[in-house]
């Protein structure tokens, strides 16, 4: 059997589906996505985590606050980046006039920004476990 010359259409199509098979076996879906679009201007869905598998985390010193800005959560450092911070399924941030709440999947009022969050970071979060990394902070059932 003759083999199509490289350059052909013949040749061209085992290329592209070879390419095809490639990308679809190499794309992963994000594990931190957006759970849906903001409810409101003074509310919207935090983003969330698929099950962790293992957590190698680490401890972070001096005094770490909760912040809330333009639609992230975050893990405020005394020095260096803040770190992203994702959420069991069901978690929303609410403003109040005042503040901002992180309201649980119950409905209750989970965390506020300001609020010193160092200790929770070590493993459990109001009895949520929590895995921190050097890039962001997993907090999950």
């Amino acid at each position: 059997m003759r083999r199509p010359a490289k350059g052909t259409i013949a040749g061209s199509r085992s290329s592209i589906w070879i390419a095809f098979l490639l990308l679809g076996c190499a794309s992963v879906p994000p594990t931190n996505v957006f759970t849906g679009p903001p409810a409101s201007a003074n509310e919207f869905v935090l983003p969330t985590t698929g099950p962790l598998q293992g957590c190698a985390g680490v401890e972070f010193d001096g005094r770490i606050l909760l912040d809330v800005k333009n639609g992230e959560t975050l893990a405020r450092r005394p020095a260096g980046d803040p770190l992203r911070i994702f959420w069991p399924e069901g978690f929303t941030a609410r403003f109040d006039g005042a503040i901002w709440r992180i309201i649980d999947d119950r409905g209750k009022v989970f965390a506020s920004s300001g609020e010193t969050i160092s200790d929770y970071l070590r493993g459990n979060w109001r009895g949520r476990s929590v895995c921190t990394t050097t890039q962001a902070v997993y907090v999950y059932d």
